[in-house]
């Protein structure tokens, strides 16, 4: 089992349009290829986690690296793990850019900051699974539902 990170920026700027859109072709290819993970995505950035067997987590992140969605991609952790830690979905979308001021400026003191004056994505991998496991534990994470309107 391997887990893939890595984090881009947008070539434009993210809705929940945008979001469901991704979330659809990312949970239908998830699926098939027996993927898990999560993207985070802020106004003009992307985190994303993958879990899966070798060749799927390579194919699908070779896949973002063409996507014209993306620029400058980094990859920020692959490894070898011992399980899952996002078994439960195919993709689950999380809009940063949905975060009331207060909880922003929380994670912004604790993550820095990017230029834009978002949430600064990390460059390690431990650091971004912190990020995400301190975004699940809020009381109500801005999330794409399927009943979100388009």
């Amino acid at each position: 089992m391997y887990r893939l990170i890595y984090k881009s920026e947008s070539t434009v700027p993210m809705n929940w349009q945008t979001v469901g859109k991704i979330h659809a072709t990312s949970t239908r290819n998830n699926d098939r290829d027996d993927l898990t993970g999560t993207l985070l995505v802020g106004r003009r950035s992307f985190l994303q986690v993958l879990e899966g067997d070798f060749e799927a987590v390579n194919a699908t992140f070779a896949r973002i690296v063409r996507d014209p969605r993306h620029r400058r991609v980094q990859l920020v952790s692959f490894a070898v793990v011992e399980e899952r830690m996002f078994d439960e979905w195919q993709m689950r979308g999380v809009g940063l850019f949905e975060f009331d001021p207060p909880v922003s400026r929380s994670l912004i003191e604790k993550y820095g900051e990017d230029e834009d004056g978002n949430i600064r994505f990390p460059e390690i991998g431990w650091q971004s699974l912190a990020l995400i496991r301190d975004i699940f534990a809020l009381d109500e994470v801005p999330e794409w539902k399927e009943s979100d309107p388009d």
